[in-house]
């Protein structure tokens, strides 16, 4: 089983195009695509009321990670059957280097409150996250478990306790590890924030099992997609923090 990238971060979001606003306008990214789609009364299986439901997706311009704002507009949310509060543990900060940015590292927040560290460069793109976590030595344990990806405790002193670095097309990403003492509250796909975490490897269902093996909870079920001349496949379990985490793989028919 080998992780080849990591593929996008999805977040939930309430407004389309602030997050076009934010990420493409300010920060310099690049818009991939948008796509609106007016959902029914009694087709979603968990939310039985029609909404809108658009999902905008922005990049480096290149082939690394990408951001997955899904946004939905739902009449009621008190009827759902899951509340959409904002998501504490998981991912609490996004690095990006923008070109539109001149000076120091700046902090500012997303349309939905997750935090967004933006540091001056020559391009715009995806640099890491954040995560905040229950329990770092659990975490420490999972990623090489589960994905093969390695640990690496941080310097004495640092904020956070660890990172796993992870190629994003021909950049590396960063993921930190930060242990906090916020409640544990597993991702049930409508909490706001970026609440899941996609990345490409050589067998799906392989990854899926060896997770599943060290005890992670499994989230949903396998899925296959047809896209074309692909089809996708991809298995969902869940991190110590509660985030999703997905992995993709890729097959040509």
């Amino acid at each position: 089983m080998t992780v080849h990238t990591i593929s996008h971060i999805a977040i939930n979001g309430l407004d389309a195009d602030a997050y076009g606003a934010l990420y493409v306008d300010s920060l310099g990214l690049n818009l991939v695509r948008r796509v609106h789609t007016n959902i029914e009364a009694n087709t979603d299986a968990e939310i039985s009321q029609a909404y809108e439901h658009e999902t905008i997706i922005i990049n480096n311009g290149e082939r690394g990670v990408s951001i997955e704002a899904i946004c939905r507009t739902i009449a009621r949310p008190e009827d759902l059957p899951y509340p959409m509060d904002p998501i504490q543990l998981g991912v609490d900060r996004i690095y990006v280097q923008s070109a539109n940015h001149e000076g120091d590292d700046v902090v500012i927040t997303d349309p939905d409150g997750t935090k967004i560290q933006v540091s001056a460069g020559d391009r715009s793109y995806i640099k890491g996250i954040r995560m905040l976590v229950p329990d770092y030595q659990k975490s420490r344990e999972f990623w090489p478990a589960t994905l093969g990806l390695e640990v690496n405790d941080a310097p004495e002193g640092t904020e956070f306790q660890g990172f796993i670095d992870v190629r994003s097309g021909t950049d590396m990403f960063r993921i930190e590890l930060e242990q906090s003492s916020l409640p544990v509250i597993p991702t049930n796909g409508y909490q706001l924030g970026a609440g899941r975490l996609a990345f490409t490897v050589d067998d799906v269902e392989a990854t899926l099992e060896r997770a599943l093996a060290t005890g992670a909870q499994e989230f949903g079920n396998l899925g296959r997609f047809e896209l074309g001349p692909v089809t996708m496949v991809a298995g969902f379990w869940l991190e110590p923090s509660g985030v999703v985490i997905q992995a993709l793989q890729f097959i040509k028919k």
